[in-house]
């Protein structure tokens, strides 16, 4: 869209030539673009470059940085599949091996060993004795995982207190705490600026990006800045 309209096209041809139905019956109409927008679900930080856009009469400016943000997440999502890929692979293998080993082969040597008269080593006595308890064993971590799982999702839906808490806790894990950290800030700090770069109000930028926050952390940090930014503080002092 953004480039059709940098070509010269009226914004009617544009929504008619990208046969979005939805579009084109609020631009006949006369009615908002960012309010079709927000009807269709889209966040706080869309509608708000938008809303410049169409108040500064520059669309097709609005739509080529949605366009460039949107390609950044979906970039973002596509490393993290990766990144992910291969561990998951790895321990998905190795939890199958370690499956057929105490199922089938270890049950095989503890036959053999039972045969000799010999004292096990205790390593090995020990080794037996999770193969015969496997099944149990199993059974008991499975259903402690699932019963932690569906008791944290119980949690994280209904009290946003514990979602803070569990945001503000994964800032002091070791290593993967500080990277994720570095990852958030980055982030916010690239939205503010595309939201700045559209002529978007510092204020407005915050409050938009406090609601489309995926953390607490930064959802604190846009409210912290902004009490006081309209206070008249400098935005460095405020950081």
């Amino acid at each position: 869209i953004g480039l059709l309209l940098k070509s010269g096209m009226s914004l009617l041809d544009v929504c008619r030539h990208t046969q979005l139905n939805w579009l084109t019956d609020t631009v006949s109409k006369g009615q908002s673009i960012a309010l079709a927008f927000e009807k269709r679900g889209f966040d706080a930080f869309t509608l708000n470059i938008l809303k410049t856009g169409e108040s500064t009469g520059k669309l097709d400016g609005a739509f080529i940085e949605i366009s460039r943000h949107l390609n950044k997440r979906i970039q973002l999502r596509q490393k993290l599949k990766k990144a992910f890929t291969y561990p998951a692979i790895v321990m998905f293998v190795a939890i199958l091996v370690s499956t057929g080993i105490f199922q089938w082969v270890v049950p095989q040597f503890a036959l053999i060993f039972s045969t000799s008269n010999r004292e096990l080593p205790w390593l090995t006595h020990q080794v037996i004795l999770i193969s015969e308890h496997f099944k149990i064993i199993m059974t008991t971590v499975g259903l402690t995982v699932m019963s932690t799982l569906i008791t944290f999702m119980y949690f994280w839906k209904r009290f946003v207190s514990f979602q803070r808490r569990i945001d503000y806790l994964l800032m002091y894990l070791p290593i993967f705490g500080s990277i994720r950290q570095h990852a958030l800030v980055t982030a916010w700090a690239k939205q503010l600026s595309q939201l700045l770069i559209s002529q978007v109000p510092i204020l407005d930028a915050l409050s938009s990006l406090s609601l489309t926050a995926s953390d607490w952390m930064i959802h604190d940090l846009c409210a912290h800045l902004h009490r006081h930014l309209e206070k008249g503080e400098r935005i460095d002092l405020a950081i």
